[in-house]
């Protein structure tokens, strides 16, 4: 009890699995000084439940920066950058809008 303790994450999506362990931890008595990720999708939902929580996030690299690096890279067209940036605003209603594309 009264400890500080870093929470290490290899994916944040939505940040529910993650915030689930620092409520654990948090009714344990200990102090969680912030969550360190490998990756984020960067959704909305996670940057806001992390915030509402006042939990600090950090994370190597985020979906962004690999976008960023896979067009650079020529591993992506500019076409396939902008559909995929679309997605990461909002999963489900791109995937329910170009469902019948993607499975064409």
């Amino acid at each position: 009890s009264g400890q500080k303790v870093l929470v290490i994450e290899d994916l944040i999506s939505t940040g529910g699995s993650s915030l689930e362990a620092i409520k654990a931890l948090q009714s344990e008595g200990l102090e969680i000084a912030a969550c360190l990720a490998l990756f984020t999708y960067q959704f909305k939902e996670s940057i806001s439940r992390f915030s509402d929580q006042n939990i600090p996030l950090g994370t190597v690299t985020d979906y962004s920066h690999v976008l960023e690096q896979a067009l650079e890279n020529k591993s992506i067209t500019e076409k396939e950058h902008v559909i995929l940036s679309e997605w990461k605003n909002d999963p489900s209603i791109w995937y329910a809008k170009n469902f019948n594309s993607i499975m064409n």
